[in-house]
C-alpha cells in the first residue's frame, strides 16, 4: 500500500478553468447568429429590391435569404439562453459540491483502461475503473486523463490512484503515485 504524501495532486477542480470551458458549448451557437447576421448585412446592402435591374425574382431571391439569415439569427437567440442555463448550472452544482467537500474517494489501481474513439476521427473517449467506481468519458474526466499525460504520467491499467469525484462519477480531484 502507497502512503498517503506518495501521491501528488495532478488534477483538481479549479473555477476559472471549469467556468469557461463551460460556455463553450454556447459559443459553439453564438456562430450561426453571427453567420445569419453577416447573410443579412449582405443581403441588406448589396440587394436592392429597389434597383430596375431586379424583378420580382430577384425580390423573391433576397426576401428567401433575409428570411433564412433571420432564421439563424432567432435560432441561435433562443437555443443560447438554454444552453447557457445548464451550463452555469451544471457548473454551479460541481463547484458548490466541491467548496462543500461533498464527494466521494476512491483509491487503488486502475483496472479496465479503455481508451477508444465513436467513430474515425471523432473524440477520443475514455473509460476506467478504480476499485468497483467506474469513470466513463465524462468531459472532466478526459481533462483530469489529459493533465496527468501533459505532466508525463498517463493513466494507465495499474496505475495506483486516488480519485475525488461526485455522485455522477465527475472527477474533482485525481491524486497518482
Amino acid at each position: 500500500m502507497i502512503a498517503r504524501y506518495d501521491l501528488k495532486t495532478i488534477y483538481e477542480f479549479g473555477s476559472t478553468s471549469e467556468a469557461i470551458s463551460s460556455v463553450y458549448p454556447a459559443a459553439l451557437f453564438l456562430l450561426p447568429g453571427i453567420i445569419g447576421l453577416l447573410i443579412y448585412w449582405y443581403a441588406k446592402k448589396y440587394i436592392d429590391p429597389e434597383s430596375e435591374e431586379v424583378d420580382n425574382n430577384g425580390y423573391q431571391k433576397q426576401f428567401g435569404i433575409l428570411r433564412q439569415a433571420i432564421m439563424l439569427m432567432v435560432f441561435s437567440a433562443l437555443v443560447i439562453p438554454f444552453i447557457l442555463w445548464y451550463s452555469v448550472r451544471s457548473y454551479n452544482e460541481k463547484s458548490t459540491a466541491y467548496k462543500a467537500r461533498n464527494f466521494r474517494v476512491v483509491e487503488g489501481k486502475i483496472t479496465h483502461w479503455r481508451q477508444y474513439t465513436t467513430k474515425p476521427g471523432g473524440a477520443v473517449l475514455i473509460d476506467f475503473k478504480v476499485d468497483t467506481i467506474l469513470f466513463r468519458d465524462l468531459e472532466t474526466n478526459i481533462a483530469a486523463a489529459r493533465k496527468a499525460a501533459k505532466q508525463g504520467k498517463p493513466l494507465h491499467n495499474g496505475q495506483y490512484v486516488r480519485i475525488s469525484y461526485l455522485d455522477n462519477q465527475t472527477i474533482v480531484k485525481l491524486e497518482m503515485e
